[in-house]
């Protein structure tokens, strides 16, 4: 395992949920399907996202082209400067491109949420 990237090193990439998602995106406190909510995130909404964390479980979702899409990424995302943010799984976030490819290896989210508190 690769040692966590410095927040220095970390470049945060824009993206948004998926227009064709409906009441499904749901911001968690930590990357896990189980963990409390935070709130919804609506169809459409643009998000920066700071970095990703791999969960055990792999989330799926079916557009309405009936792909299914699947991933254990789940994105921390943040919707304003003012925001503390939370998780989003990587599904229902449009990244434009693969973010474990555009982020780099997972581990800077802890040292980004210390540094947002």
């Amino acid at each position: 395992m690769s040692a966590p990237q410095s927040v220095h090193s970390w470049i945060p990439r824009t993206g948004s949920i998926w227009d064709n998602t409906k009441d499904v995106a749901k911001r968690r406190k930590r990357p896990d399907r189980n963990s409390e909510v935070i709130d919804t995130l609506q169809a459409g909404q643009p998000l920066i996202i700071l970095c990703y964390s791999m969960s055990d479980h792999e989330e799926s979702w079916e557009d309405l082209e009936r792909n299914i899409w699947r991933s254990k990424a789940w994105d921390f995302v943040v919707t304003s400067d003012d925001d503390s943010g939370g998780y989003v799984a990587d599904v229902y976030v449009n990244t434009y491109g693969i973010v474990t490819q555009q982020l780099g290896p997972q581990g800077a989210c802890n040292l980004l949420k210390q540094r947002l508190v």
